[in-house]
């Protein structure tokens, strides 16, 4: 029960901040173009966005794991969990490759002898 409190505040932690990160790249860059800037930030706009994605990972990290162990939770495997578009059907296959049509040359501008 800890464990999981502490996930959902660090998660929530992580996604605020990467949310903070990226308004505050976004708005250094608009104000950028009118050539002002935010006297608090040194930094220019990409380095914000590089900022942003360590807290957006442990973000999708934690939320991936969470989706996991509710799945886990309910007693559901990952290959139970696929889509019953085949239920019933076999799976469809593939044709190999068997490499291009054969080419036929036909000739080109002779006329035919015989009945013409």
């Amino acid at each position: 029960m800890e464990n999981e409190k502490f996930l959902n505040a660090f998660s929530r932690l992580s996604f605020v901040t990467a949310c903070f990160f990226l308004t505050m790249a976004i708005l250094e860059k608009g104000l950028n173009i009118f050539g002002l800037s935010i006297p608090v930030i040194d930094l220019f706009p990409r380095q914000l966005l590089n900022w942003t994605v360590p807290p957006l990972l442990f973000f999708v990290a934690i939320v991936l794991m969470q989706i996991r162990d509710e799945w886990k939770a309910r007693g559901k495997t990952s290959s139970e969990s696929g889509s019953s578009l085949h239920e019933g059907r076999k799976p469809p296959t593939r044709k190999r490759f068997q490499g291009p049509a054969p080419v036929v040359i036909l000739p080109v501008g002779r006329e035919r002898k015989g009945n013409g």
